[in-house]
């Protein structure tokens, strides 16, 4: 919301606060599945009965998506876009 208040903050911060507004392009679903494998130790196809390739929505830092549990439970993954940490 700062990087709209124009009468709070220079342009520099609102530019870079601007940055982490949402309707961020998604990365490609090939990208995800690495971050899944690397933290959760295998590939999405193996934890979950399913999971959407298409992100529900995409930020800055992350972006998230729909799967459904071996037992049915419908659910929603949230993944930390890869470099964010750093």
């Amino acid at each position: 919301m700062l990087s709209t208040r124009g009468d709070l903050l220079p342009s520099a911060y609102r530019n870079e606060l601007a940055k982490l507004e949402d309707d961020v392009p998604p990365l490609p679903v090939a990208a995800i599945s690495n971050v899944i494998r690397e933290e959760l130790g295998a590939p999405p196809e193996e934890l979950f009965a399913t999971f959407d390739s298409e992100p529900m929505g995409s930020a800055s830092i992350g972006q998230v998506h729909a799967a459904r549990l071996f037992d049915g439970r419908a659910v929603v993954v949230k993944v930390r876009k890869p470099g964010v940490a750093e």
